[in-house]
This record gives C-alpha cells, sequence and structure tokens, in this order.
C-alpha cells in the first residue's frame, strides 16, 4: 500500500520545535509537523514560513492530522513555448543531446 504523499505551504513556526502546514487538498485544515518528523539533510531552523513542502498526513487522535516524512517540494521548473507552460527538462537529463566539441 502507498503513502499519500500531499504539498503544502508552512503557515507557521514555533520556536520550541513546531509548526504548522496548510494544504489545498486538505482545506480548512492546519496540519501539525514536529521538527522530528524533517526528512534529512533538512532541519528546523532552515524552514521559513511560506517555504512549500512535501508531506505524508495520517489522523492523530481525534486532534486532527499531523505530518510525517516533511521535505521541501521541488516545483517541477516550466516554461512557455508557443503561448503554452511546458516542463522544462533537467540539463542532465539522458535526452538532451550534448555537444561533441567546443564550438569554435
Amino acid at each position: 500500500m502507498s503513502e499519500t504523499r500531499l504539498t503544502g505551504t508552512i503557515t507557521r513556526l514555533n520556536q520550541q520545535g513546531y509548526g504548522f502546514i496548510s494544504s489545498k487538498v486538505m482545506q480548512f485544515t492546519r496540519i501539525y509537523f514536529h521538527w522530528t518528523m524533517l526528512e534529512p539533510p533538512l532541519k528546523f531552523t532552515d524552514l521559513k514560513r511560506g517555504m512549500e513542502v512535501e508531506f505524508t498526513p495520517y489522523p492523530y487522535r481525534d486532534k486532527g492530522y499531523r505530518a510525517t516524512k516533511v521535505k521541501l517540494y521541488d516545483k517541477p521548473q516550466t516554461e512557455v513555448r508557443d503561448g503554452e507552460s511546458v516542463v522544462a527538462k533537467d540539463s542532465d537529463s539522458s535526452d538532451v543531446s550534448q555537444p561533441t566539441s567546443k564550438p569554435e
């Protein structure tokens, strides 16, 4: 069984090591997370309000949801071609041809 991974935005951080995430998928719900749920190498001191993260939510008793396996969300890079947004390929992608000699 696969885990449900969601994306969200950090809405609040507390110096005691916890914070809250909001997600468009789980509207009107603040998802609690603790620093111990961050995926390495991410550290609590690296986080800032407004950062986008990826996480796995789970219901916690009757207190709402908690987030586990929290990590920064890497948005796919997009570019505009012929008036349409398309996902840009990584420069190290195998389907991108590399020049074999230096231009003169």
